[in-house]
């Protein structure tokens, strides 16, 4: 954790700005401390993350974290040091994206170009002297390009996750870390030039309320960008039998132990690789075969390696929770949340984008207060997806 980072905290809980104690160091980064507010809340930070965690989420880092907790026992108040074993769906859902970022967190070239087809037609002009919020960080590939052009980028993720982003990215004077829940975001309202949520609300009970959480810290005549898998509507019937024999698939896989599943998506993903993407590169190669070609699903595999299909496969298998939508239901979101300039565009799945204007949310915001919508705290507050992948 860098120290200047410290200004843009607000507690989670209360909303106060808390003070910092360091414990350890390696050069001008803090590896171990505490953070702590005047409610008495107090947050550790681990491995150089701040772990702005609460409720059930927080129980987890006891399981990952064991050394840090013996470590600093004494220093710890007992609110951190009570441990409970959640199995809510959203502690199920930051142990499966924790598991599967830890896991697939290599860095490539490829996603750079990847970075920059969610961000089309901007350039690297747009992220220069902005502060920008990566909502969902997963291992920090979009994080890292992002803080190559940006003033400060802050890589937001509830799982664990944030330790592959924190190793992608800690080389990047722009670049910040932090572990939280984005229902919870811990950072003090209009903050952020820029936010982004790439494949992160469809994995909440509610996307809708997600959005307007990150909404708050998002400055007015800040820009939001935002994807979520499509129900592809208006697709052939054959598809949309593909994706219910998917959908079926996933009442047993998600209930698999992670490594176990990690081993099924290998021949999965080669049978797709095999059925699809191999089909699409030979066909697109010839004028008269290539509408066919274009007709053919995960063809935009065919600009990555092998293992990025593999990579999304577990993700497609893995999430307790996943939902699609329509391309009007995006932008109603987007609208009720008081976005004005809203576009949303197809990429795979559907791109959302809007610019919060002069006129704030504060009617939005009392009436979120007076009814708060039905939900599972925090339920998949991150991955992302590796690739655009609606995989249909």
């Amino acid at each position: 954790m860098k120290k200047q980072l410290l200004a843009r905290f607000a507690c989670p809980i209360c909303g106060g700005s808390p003070s910092l104690e360091v414990w350890e160091t390696l050069g001008d980064e803090i590896t171990d401390g505490l953070l702590r507010c005047t409610c008495g809340e107090a947050f550790p930070v681990i491995g150089g993350v701040p772990r702005m965690l609460t409720g059930s989420l927080r129980s987890q880092l006891h399981d990952d974290y064991p050394a840090f907790f013996m470590r600093h026992s004494r220093r710890l108040p007992p609110g951190l040091l009570s441990h409970d074993s959640s199995r809510t769906a959203a502690c199920r859902t930051q142990r499966s994206f924790g598991f599967e970022w830890t896991r697939f967190s290599e860095m490539r070239p490829a996603w750079e170009k990847n970075f920059w087809d969610y961000w089309a037609p901007h350039t690297p002009d747009f992220f220069r002297g902005r502060t920008v919020l990566d909502a969902g960080c997963g291992m920090g590939r979009h994080l890292y390009y992002a803080a190559q052009h940006a003033d400060e980028v802050i890589g937001l993720d509830f799982s664990r996750a944030v330790d592959a982003a924190h190793k992608n990215t800690r080389h990047l004077n722009a670049a910040h870390v932090v572990q939280a829940d984005l229902l919870h975001a811990p950072f003090r309202p209009e903050t952020f030039d820029i936010i982004y949520c790439l494949g992160v609300l469809h994995h909440l009970p509610n996307p809708e309320e997600g959005l307007f959480s990150l909404l708050k810290h998002l400055k007015p005549g800040g820009e939001l960008r935002t994807y979520v898998y499509w129900d592809l509507e208006g697709a052939p019937r054959w598809k949309r039998a593909l994706l219910g024999l998917v959908t079926l698939m996933r009442r047993v896989t998600t209930r698999l132990p992670h490594r176990v599943l990690a081993w099924l998506s290998c021949p999965i993903a080669a049978g797709a690789w095999l059925s699809f993407v191999l089909p699409y590169c030979a066909l697109s190669k010839s004028r008269f075969t290539r509408n066919l070609a274009e007709t053919l699903p995960l063809k935009q595999y065919s600009e990555y390696p092998f293992s990025v299909l593999l990579n999304d496969q577990f993700d497609r298998f893995s999430a307790p929770l996943e939902k699609r939508y329509r391309k009007a239901e995006v932008g109603r979101w987007l609208e009720n949340s008081g976005l004005d300039e809203v576009q949303v565009t197809a990429n795979s799945g559907w791109l959302g984008h809007g610019r919060k204007g002069r006129r704030t949310v504060d009617h939005e915001a009392a009436r979120w207060s007076r009814t708060p919508p039905p939900m599972s705290r925090g339920s998949r507050h991150n991955s992302r997806s590796t690739i655009a992948r609606s995989a249909f």
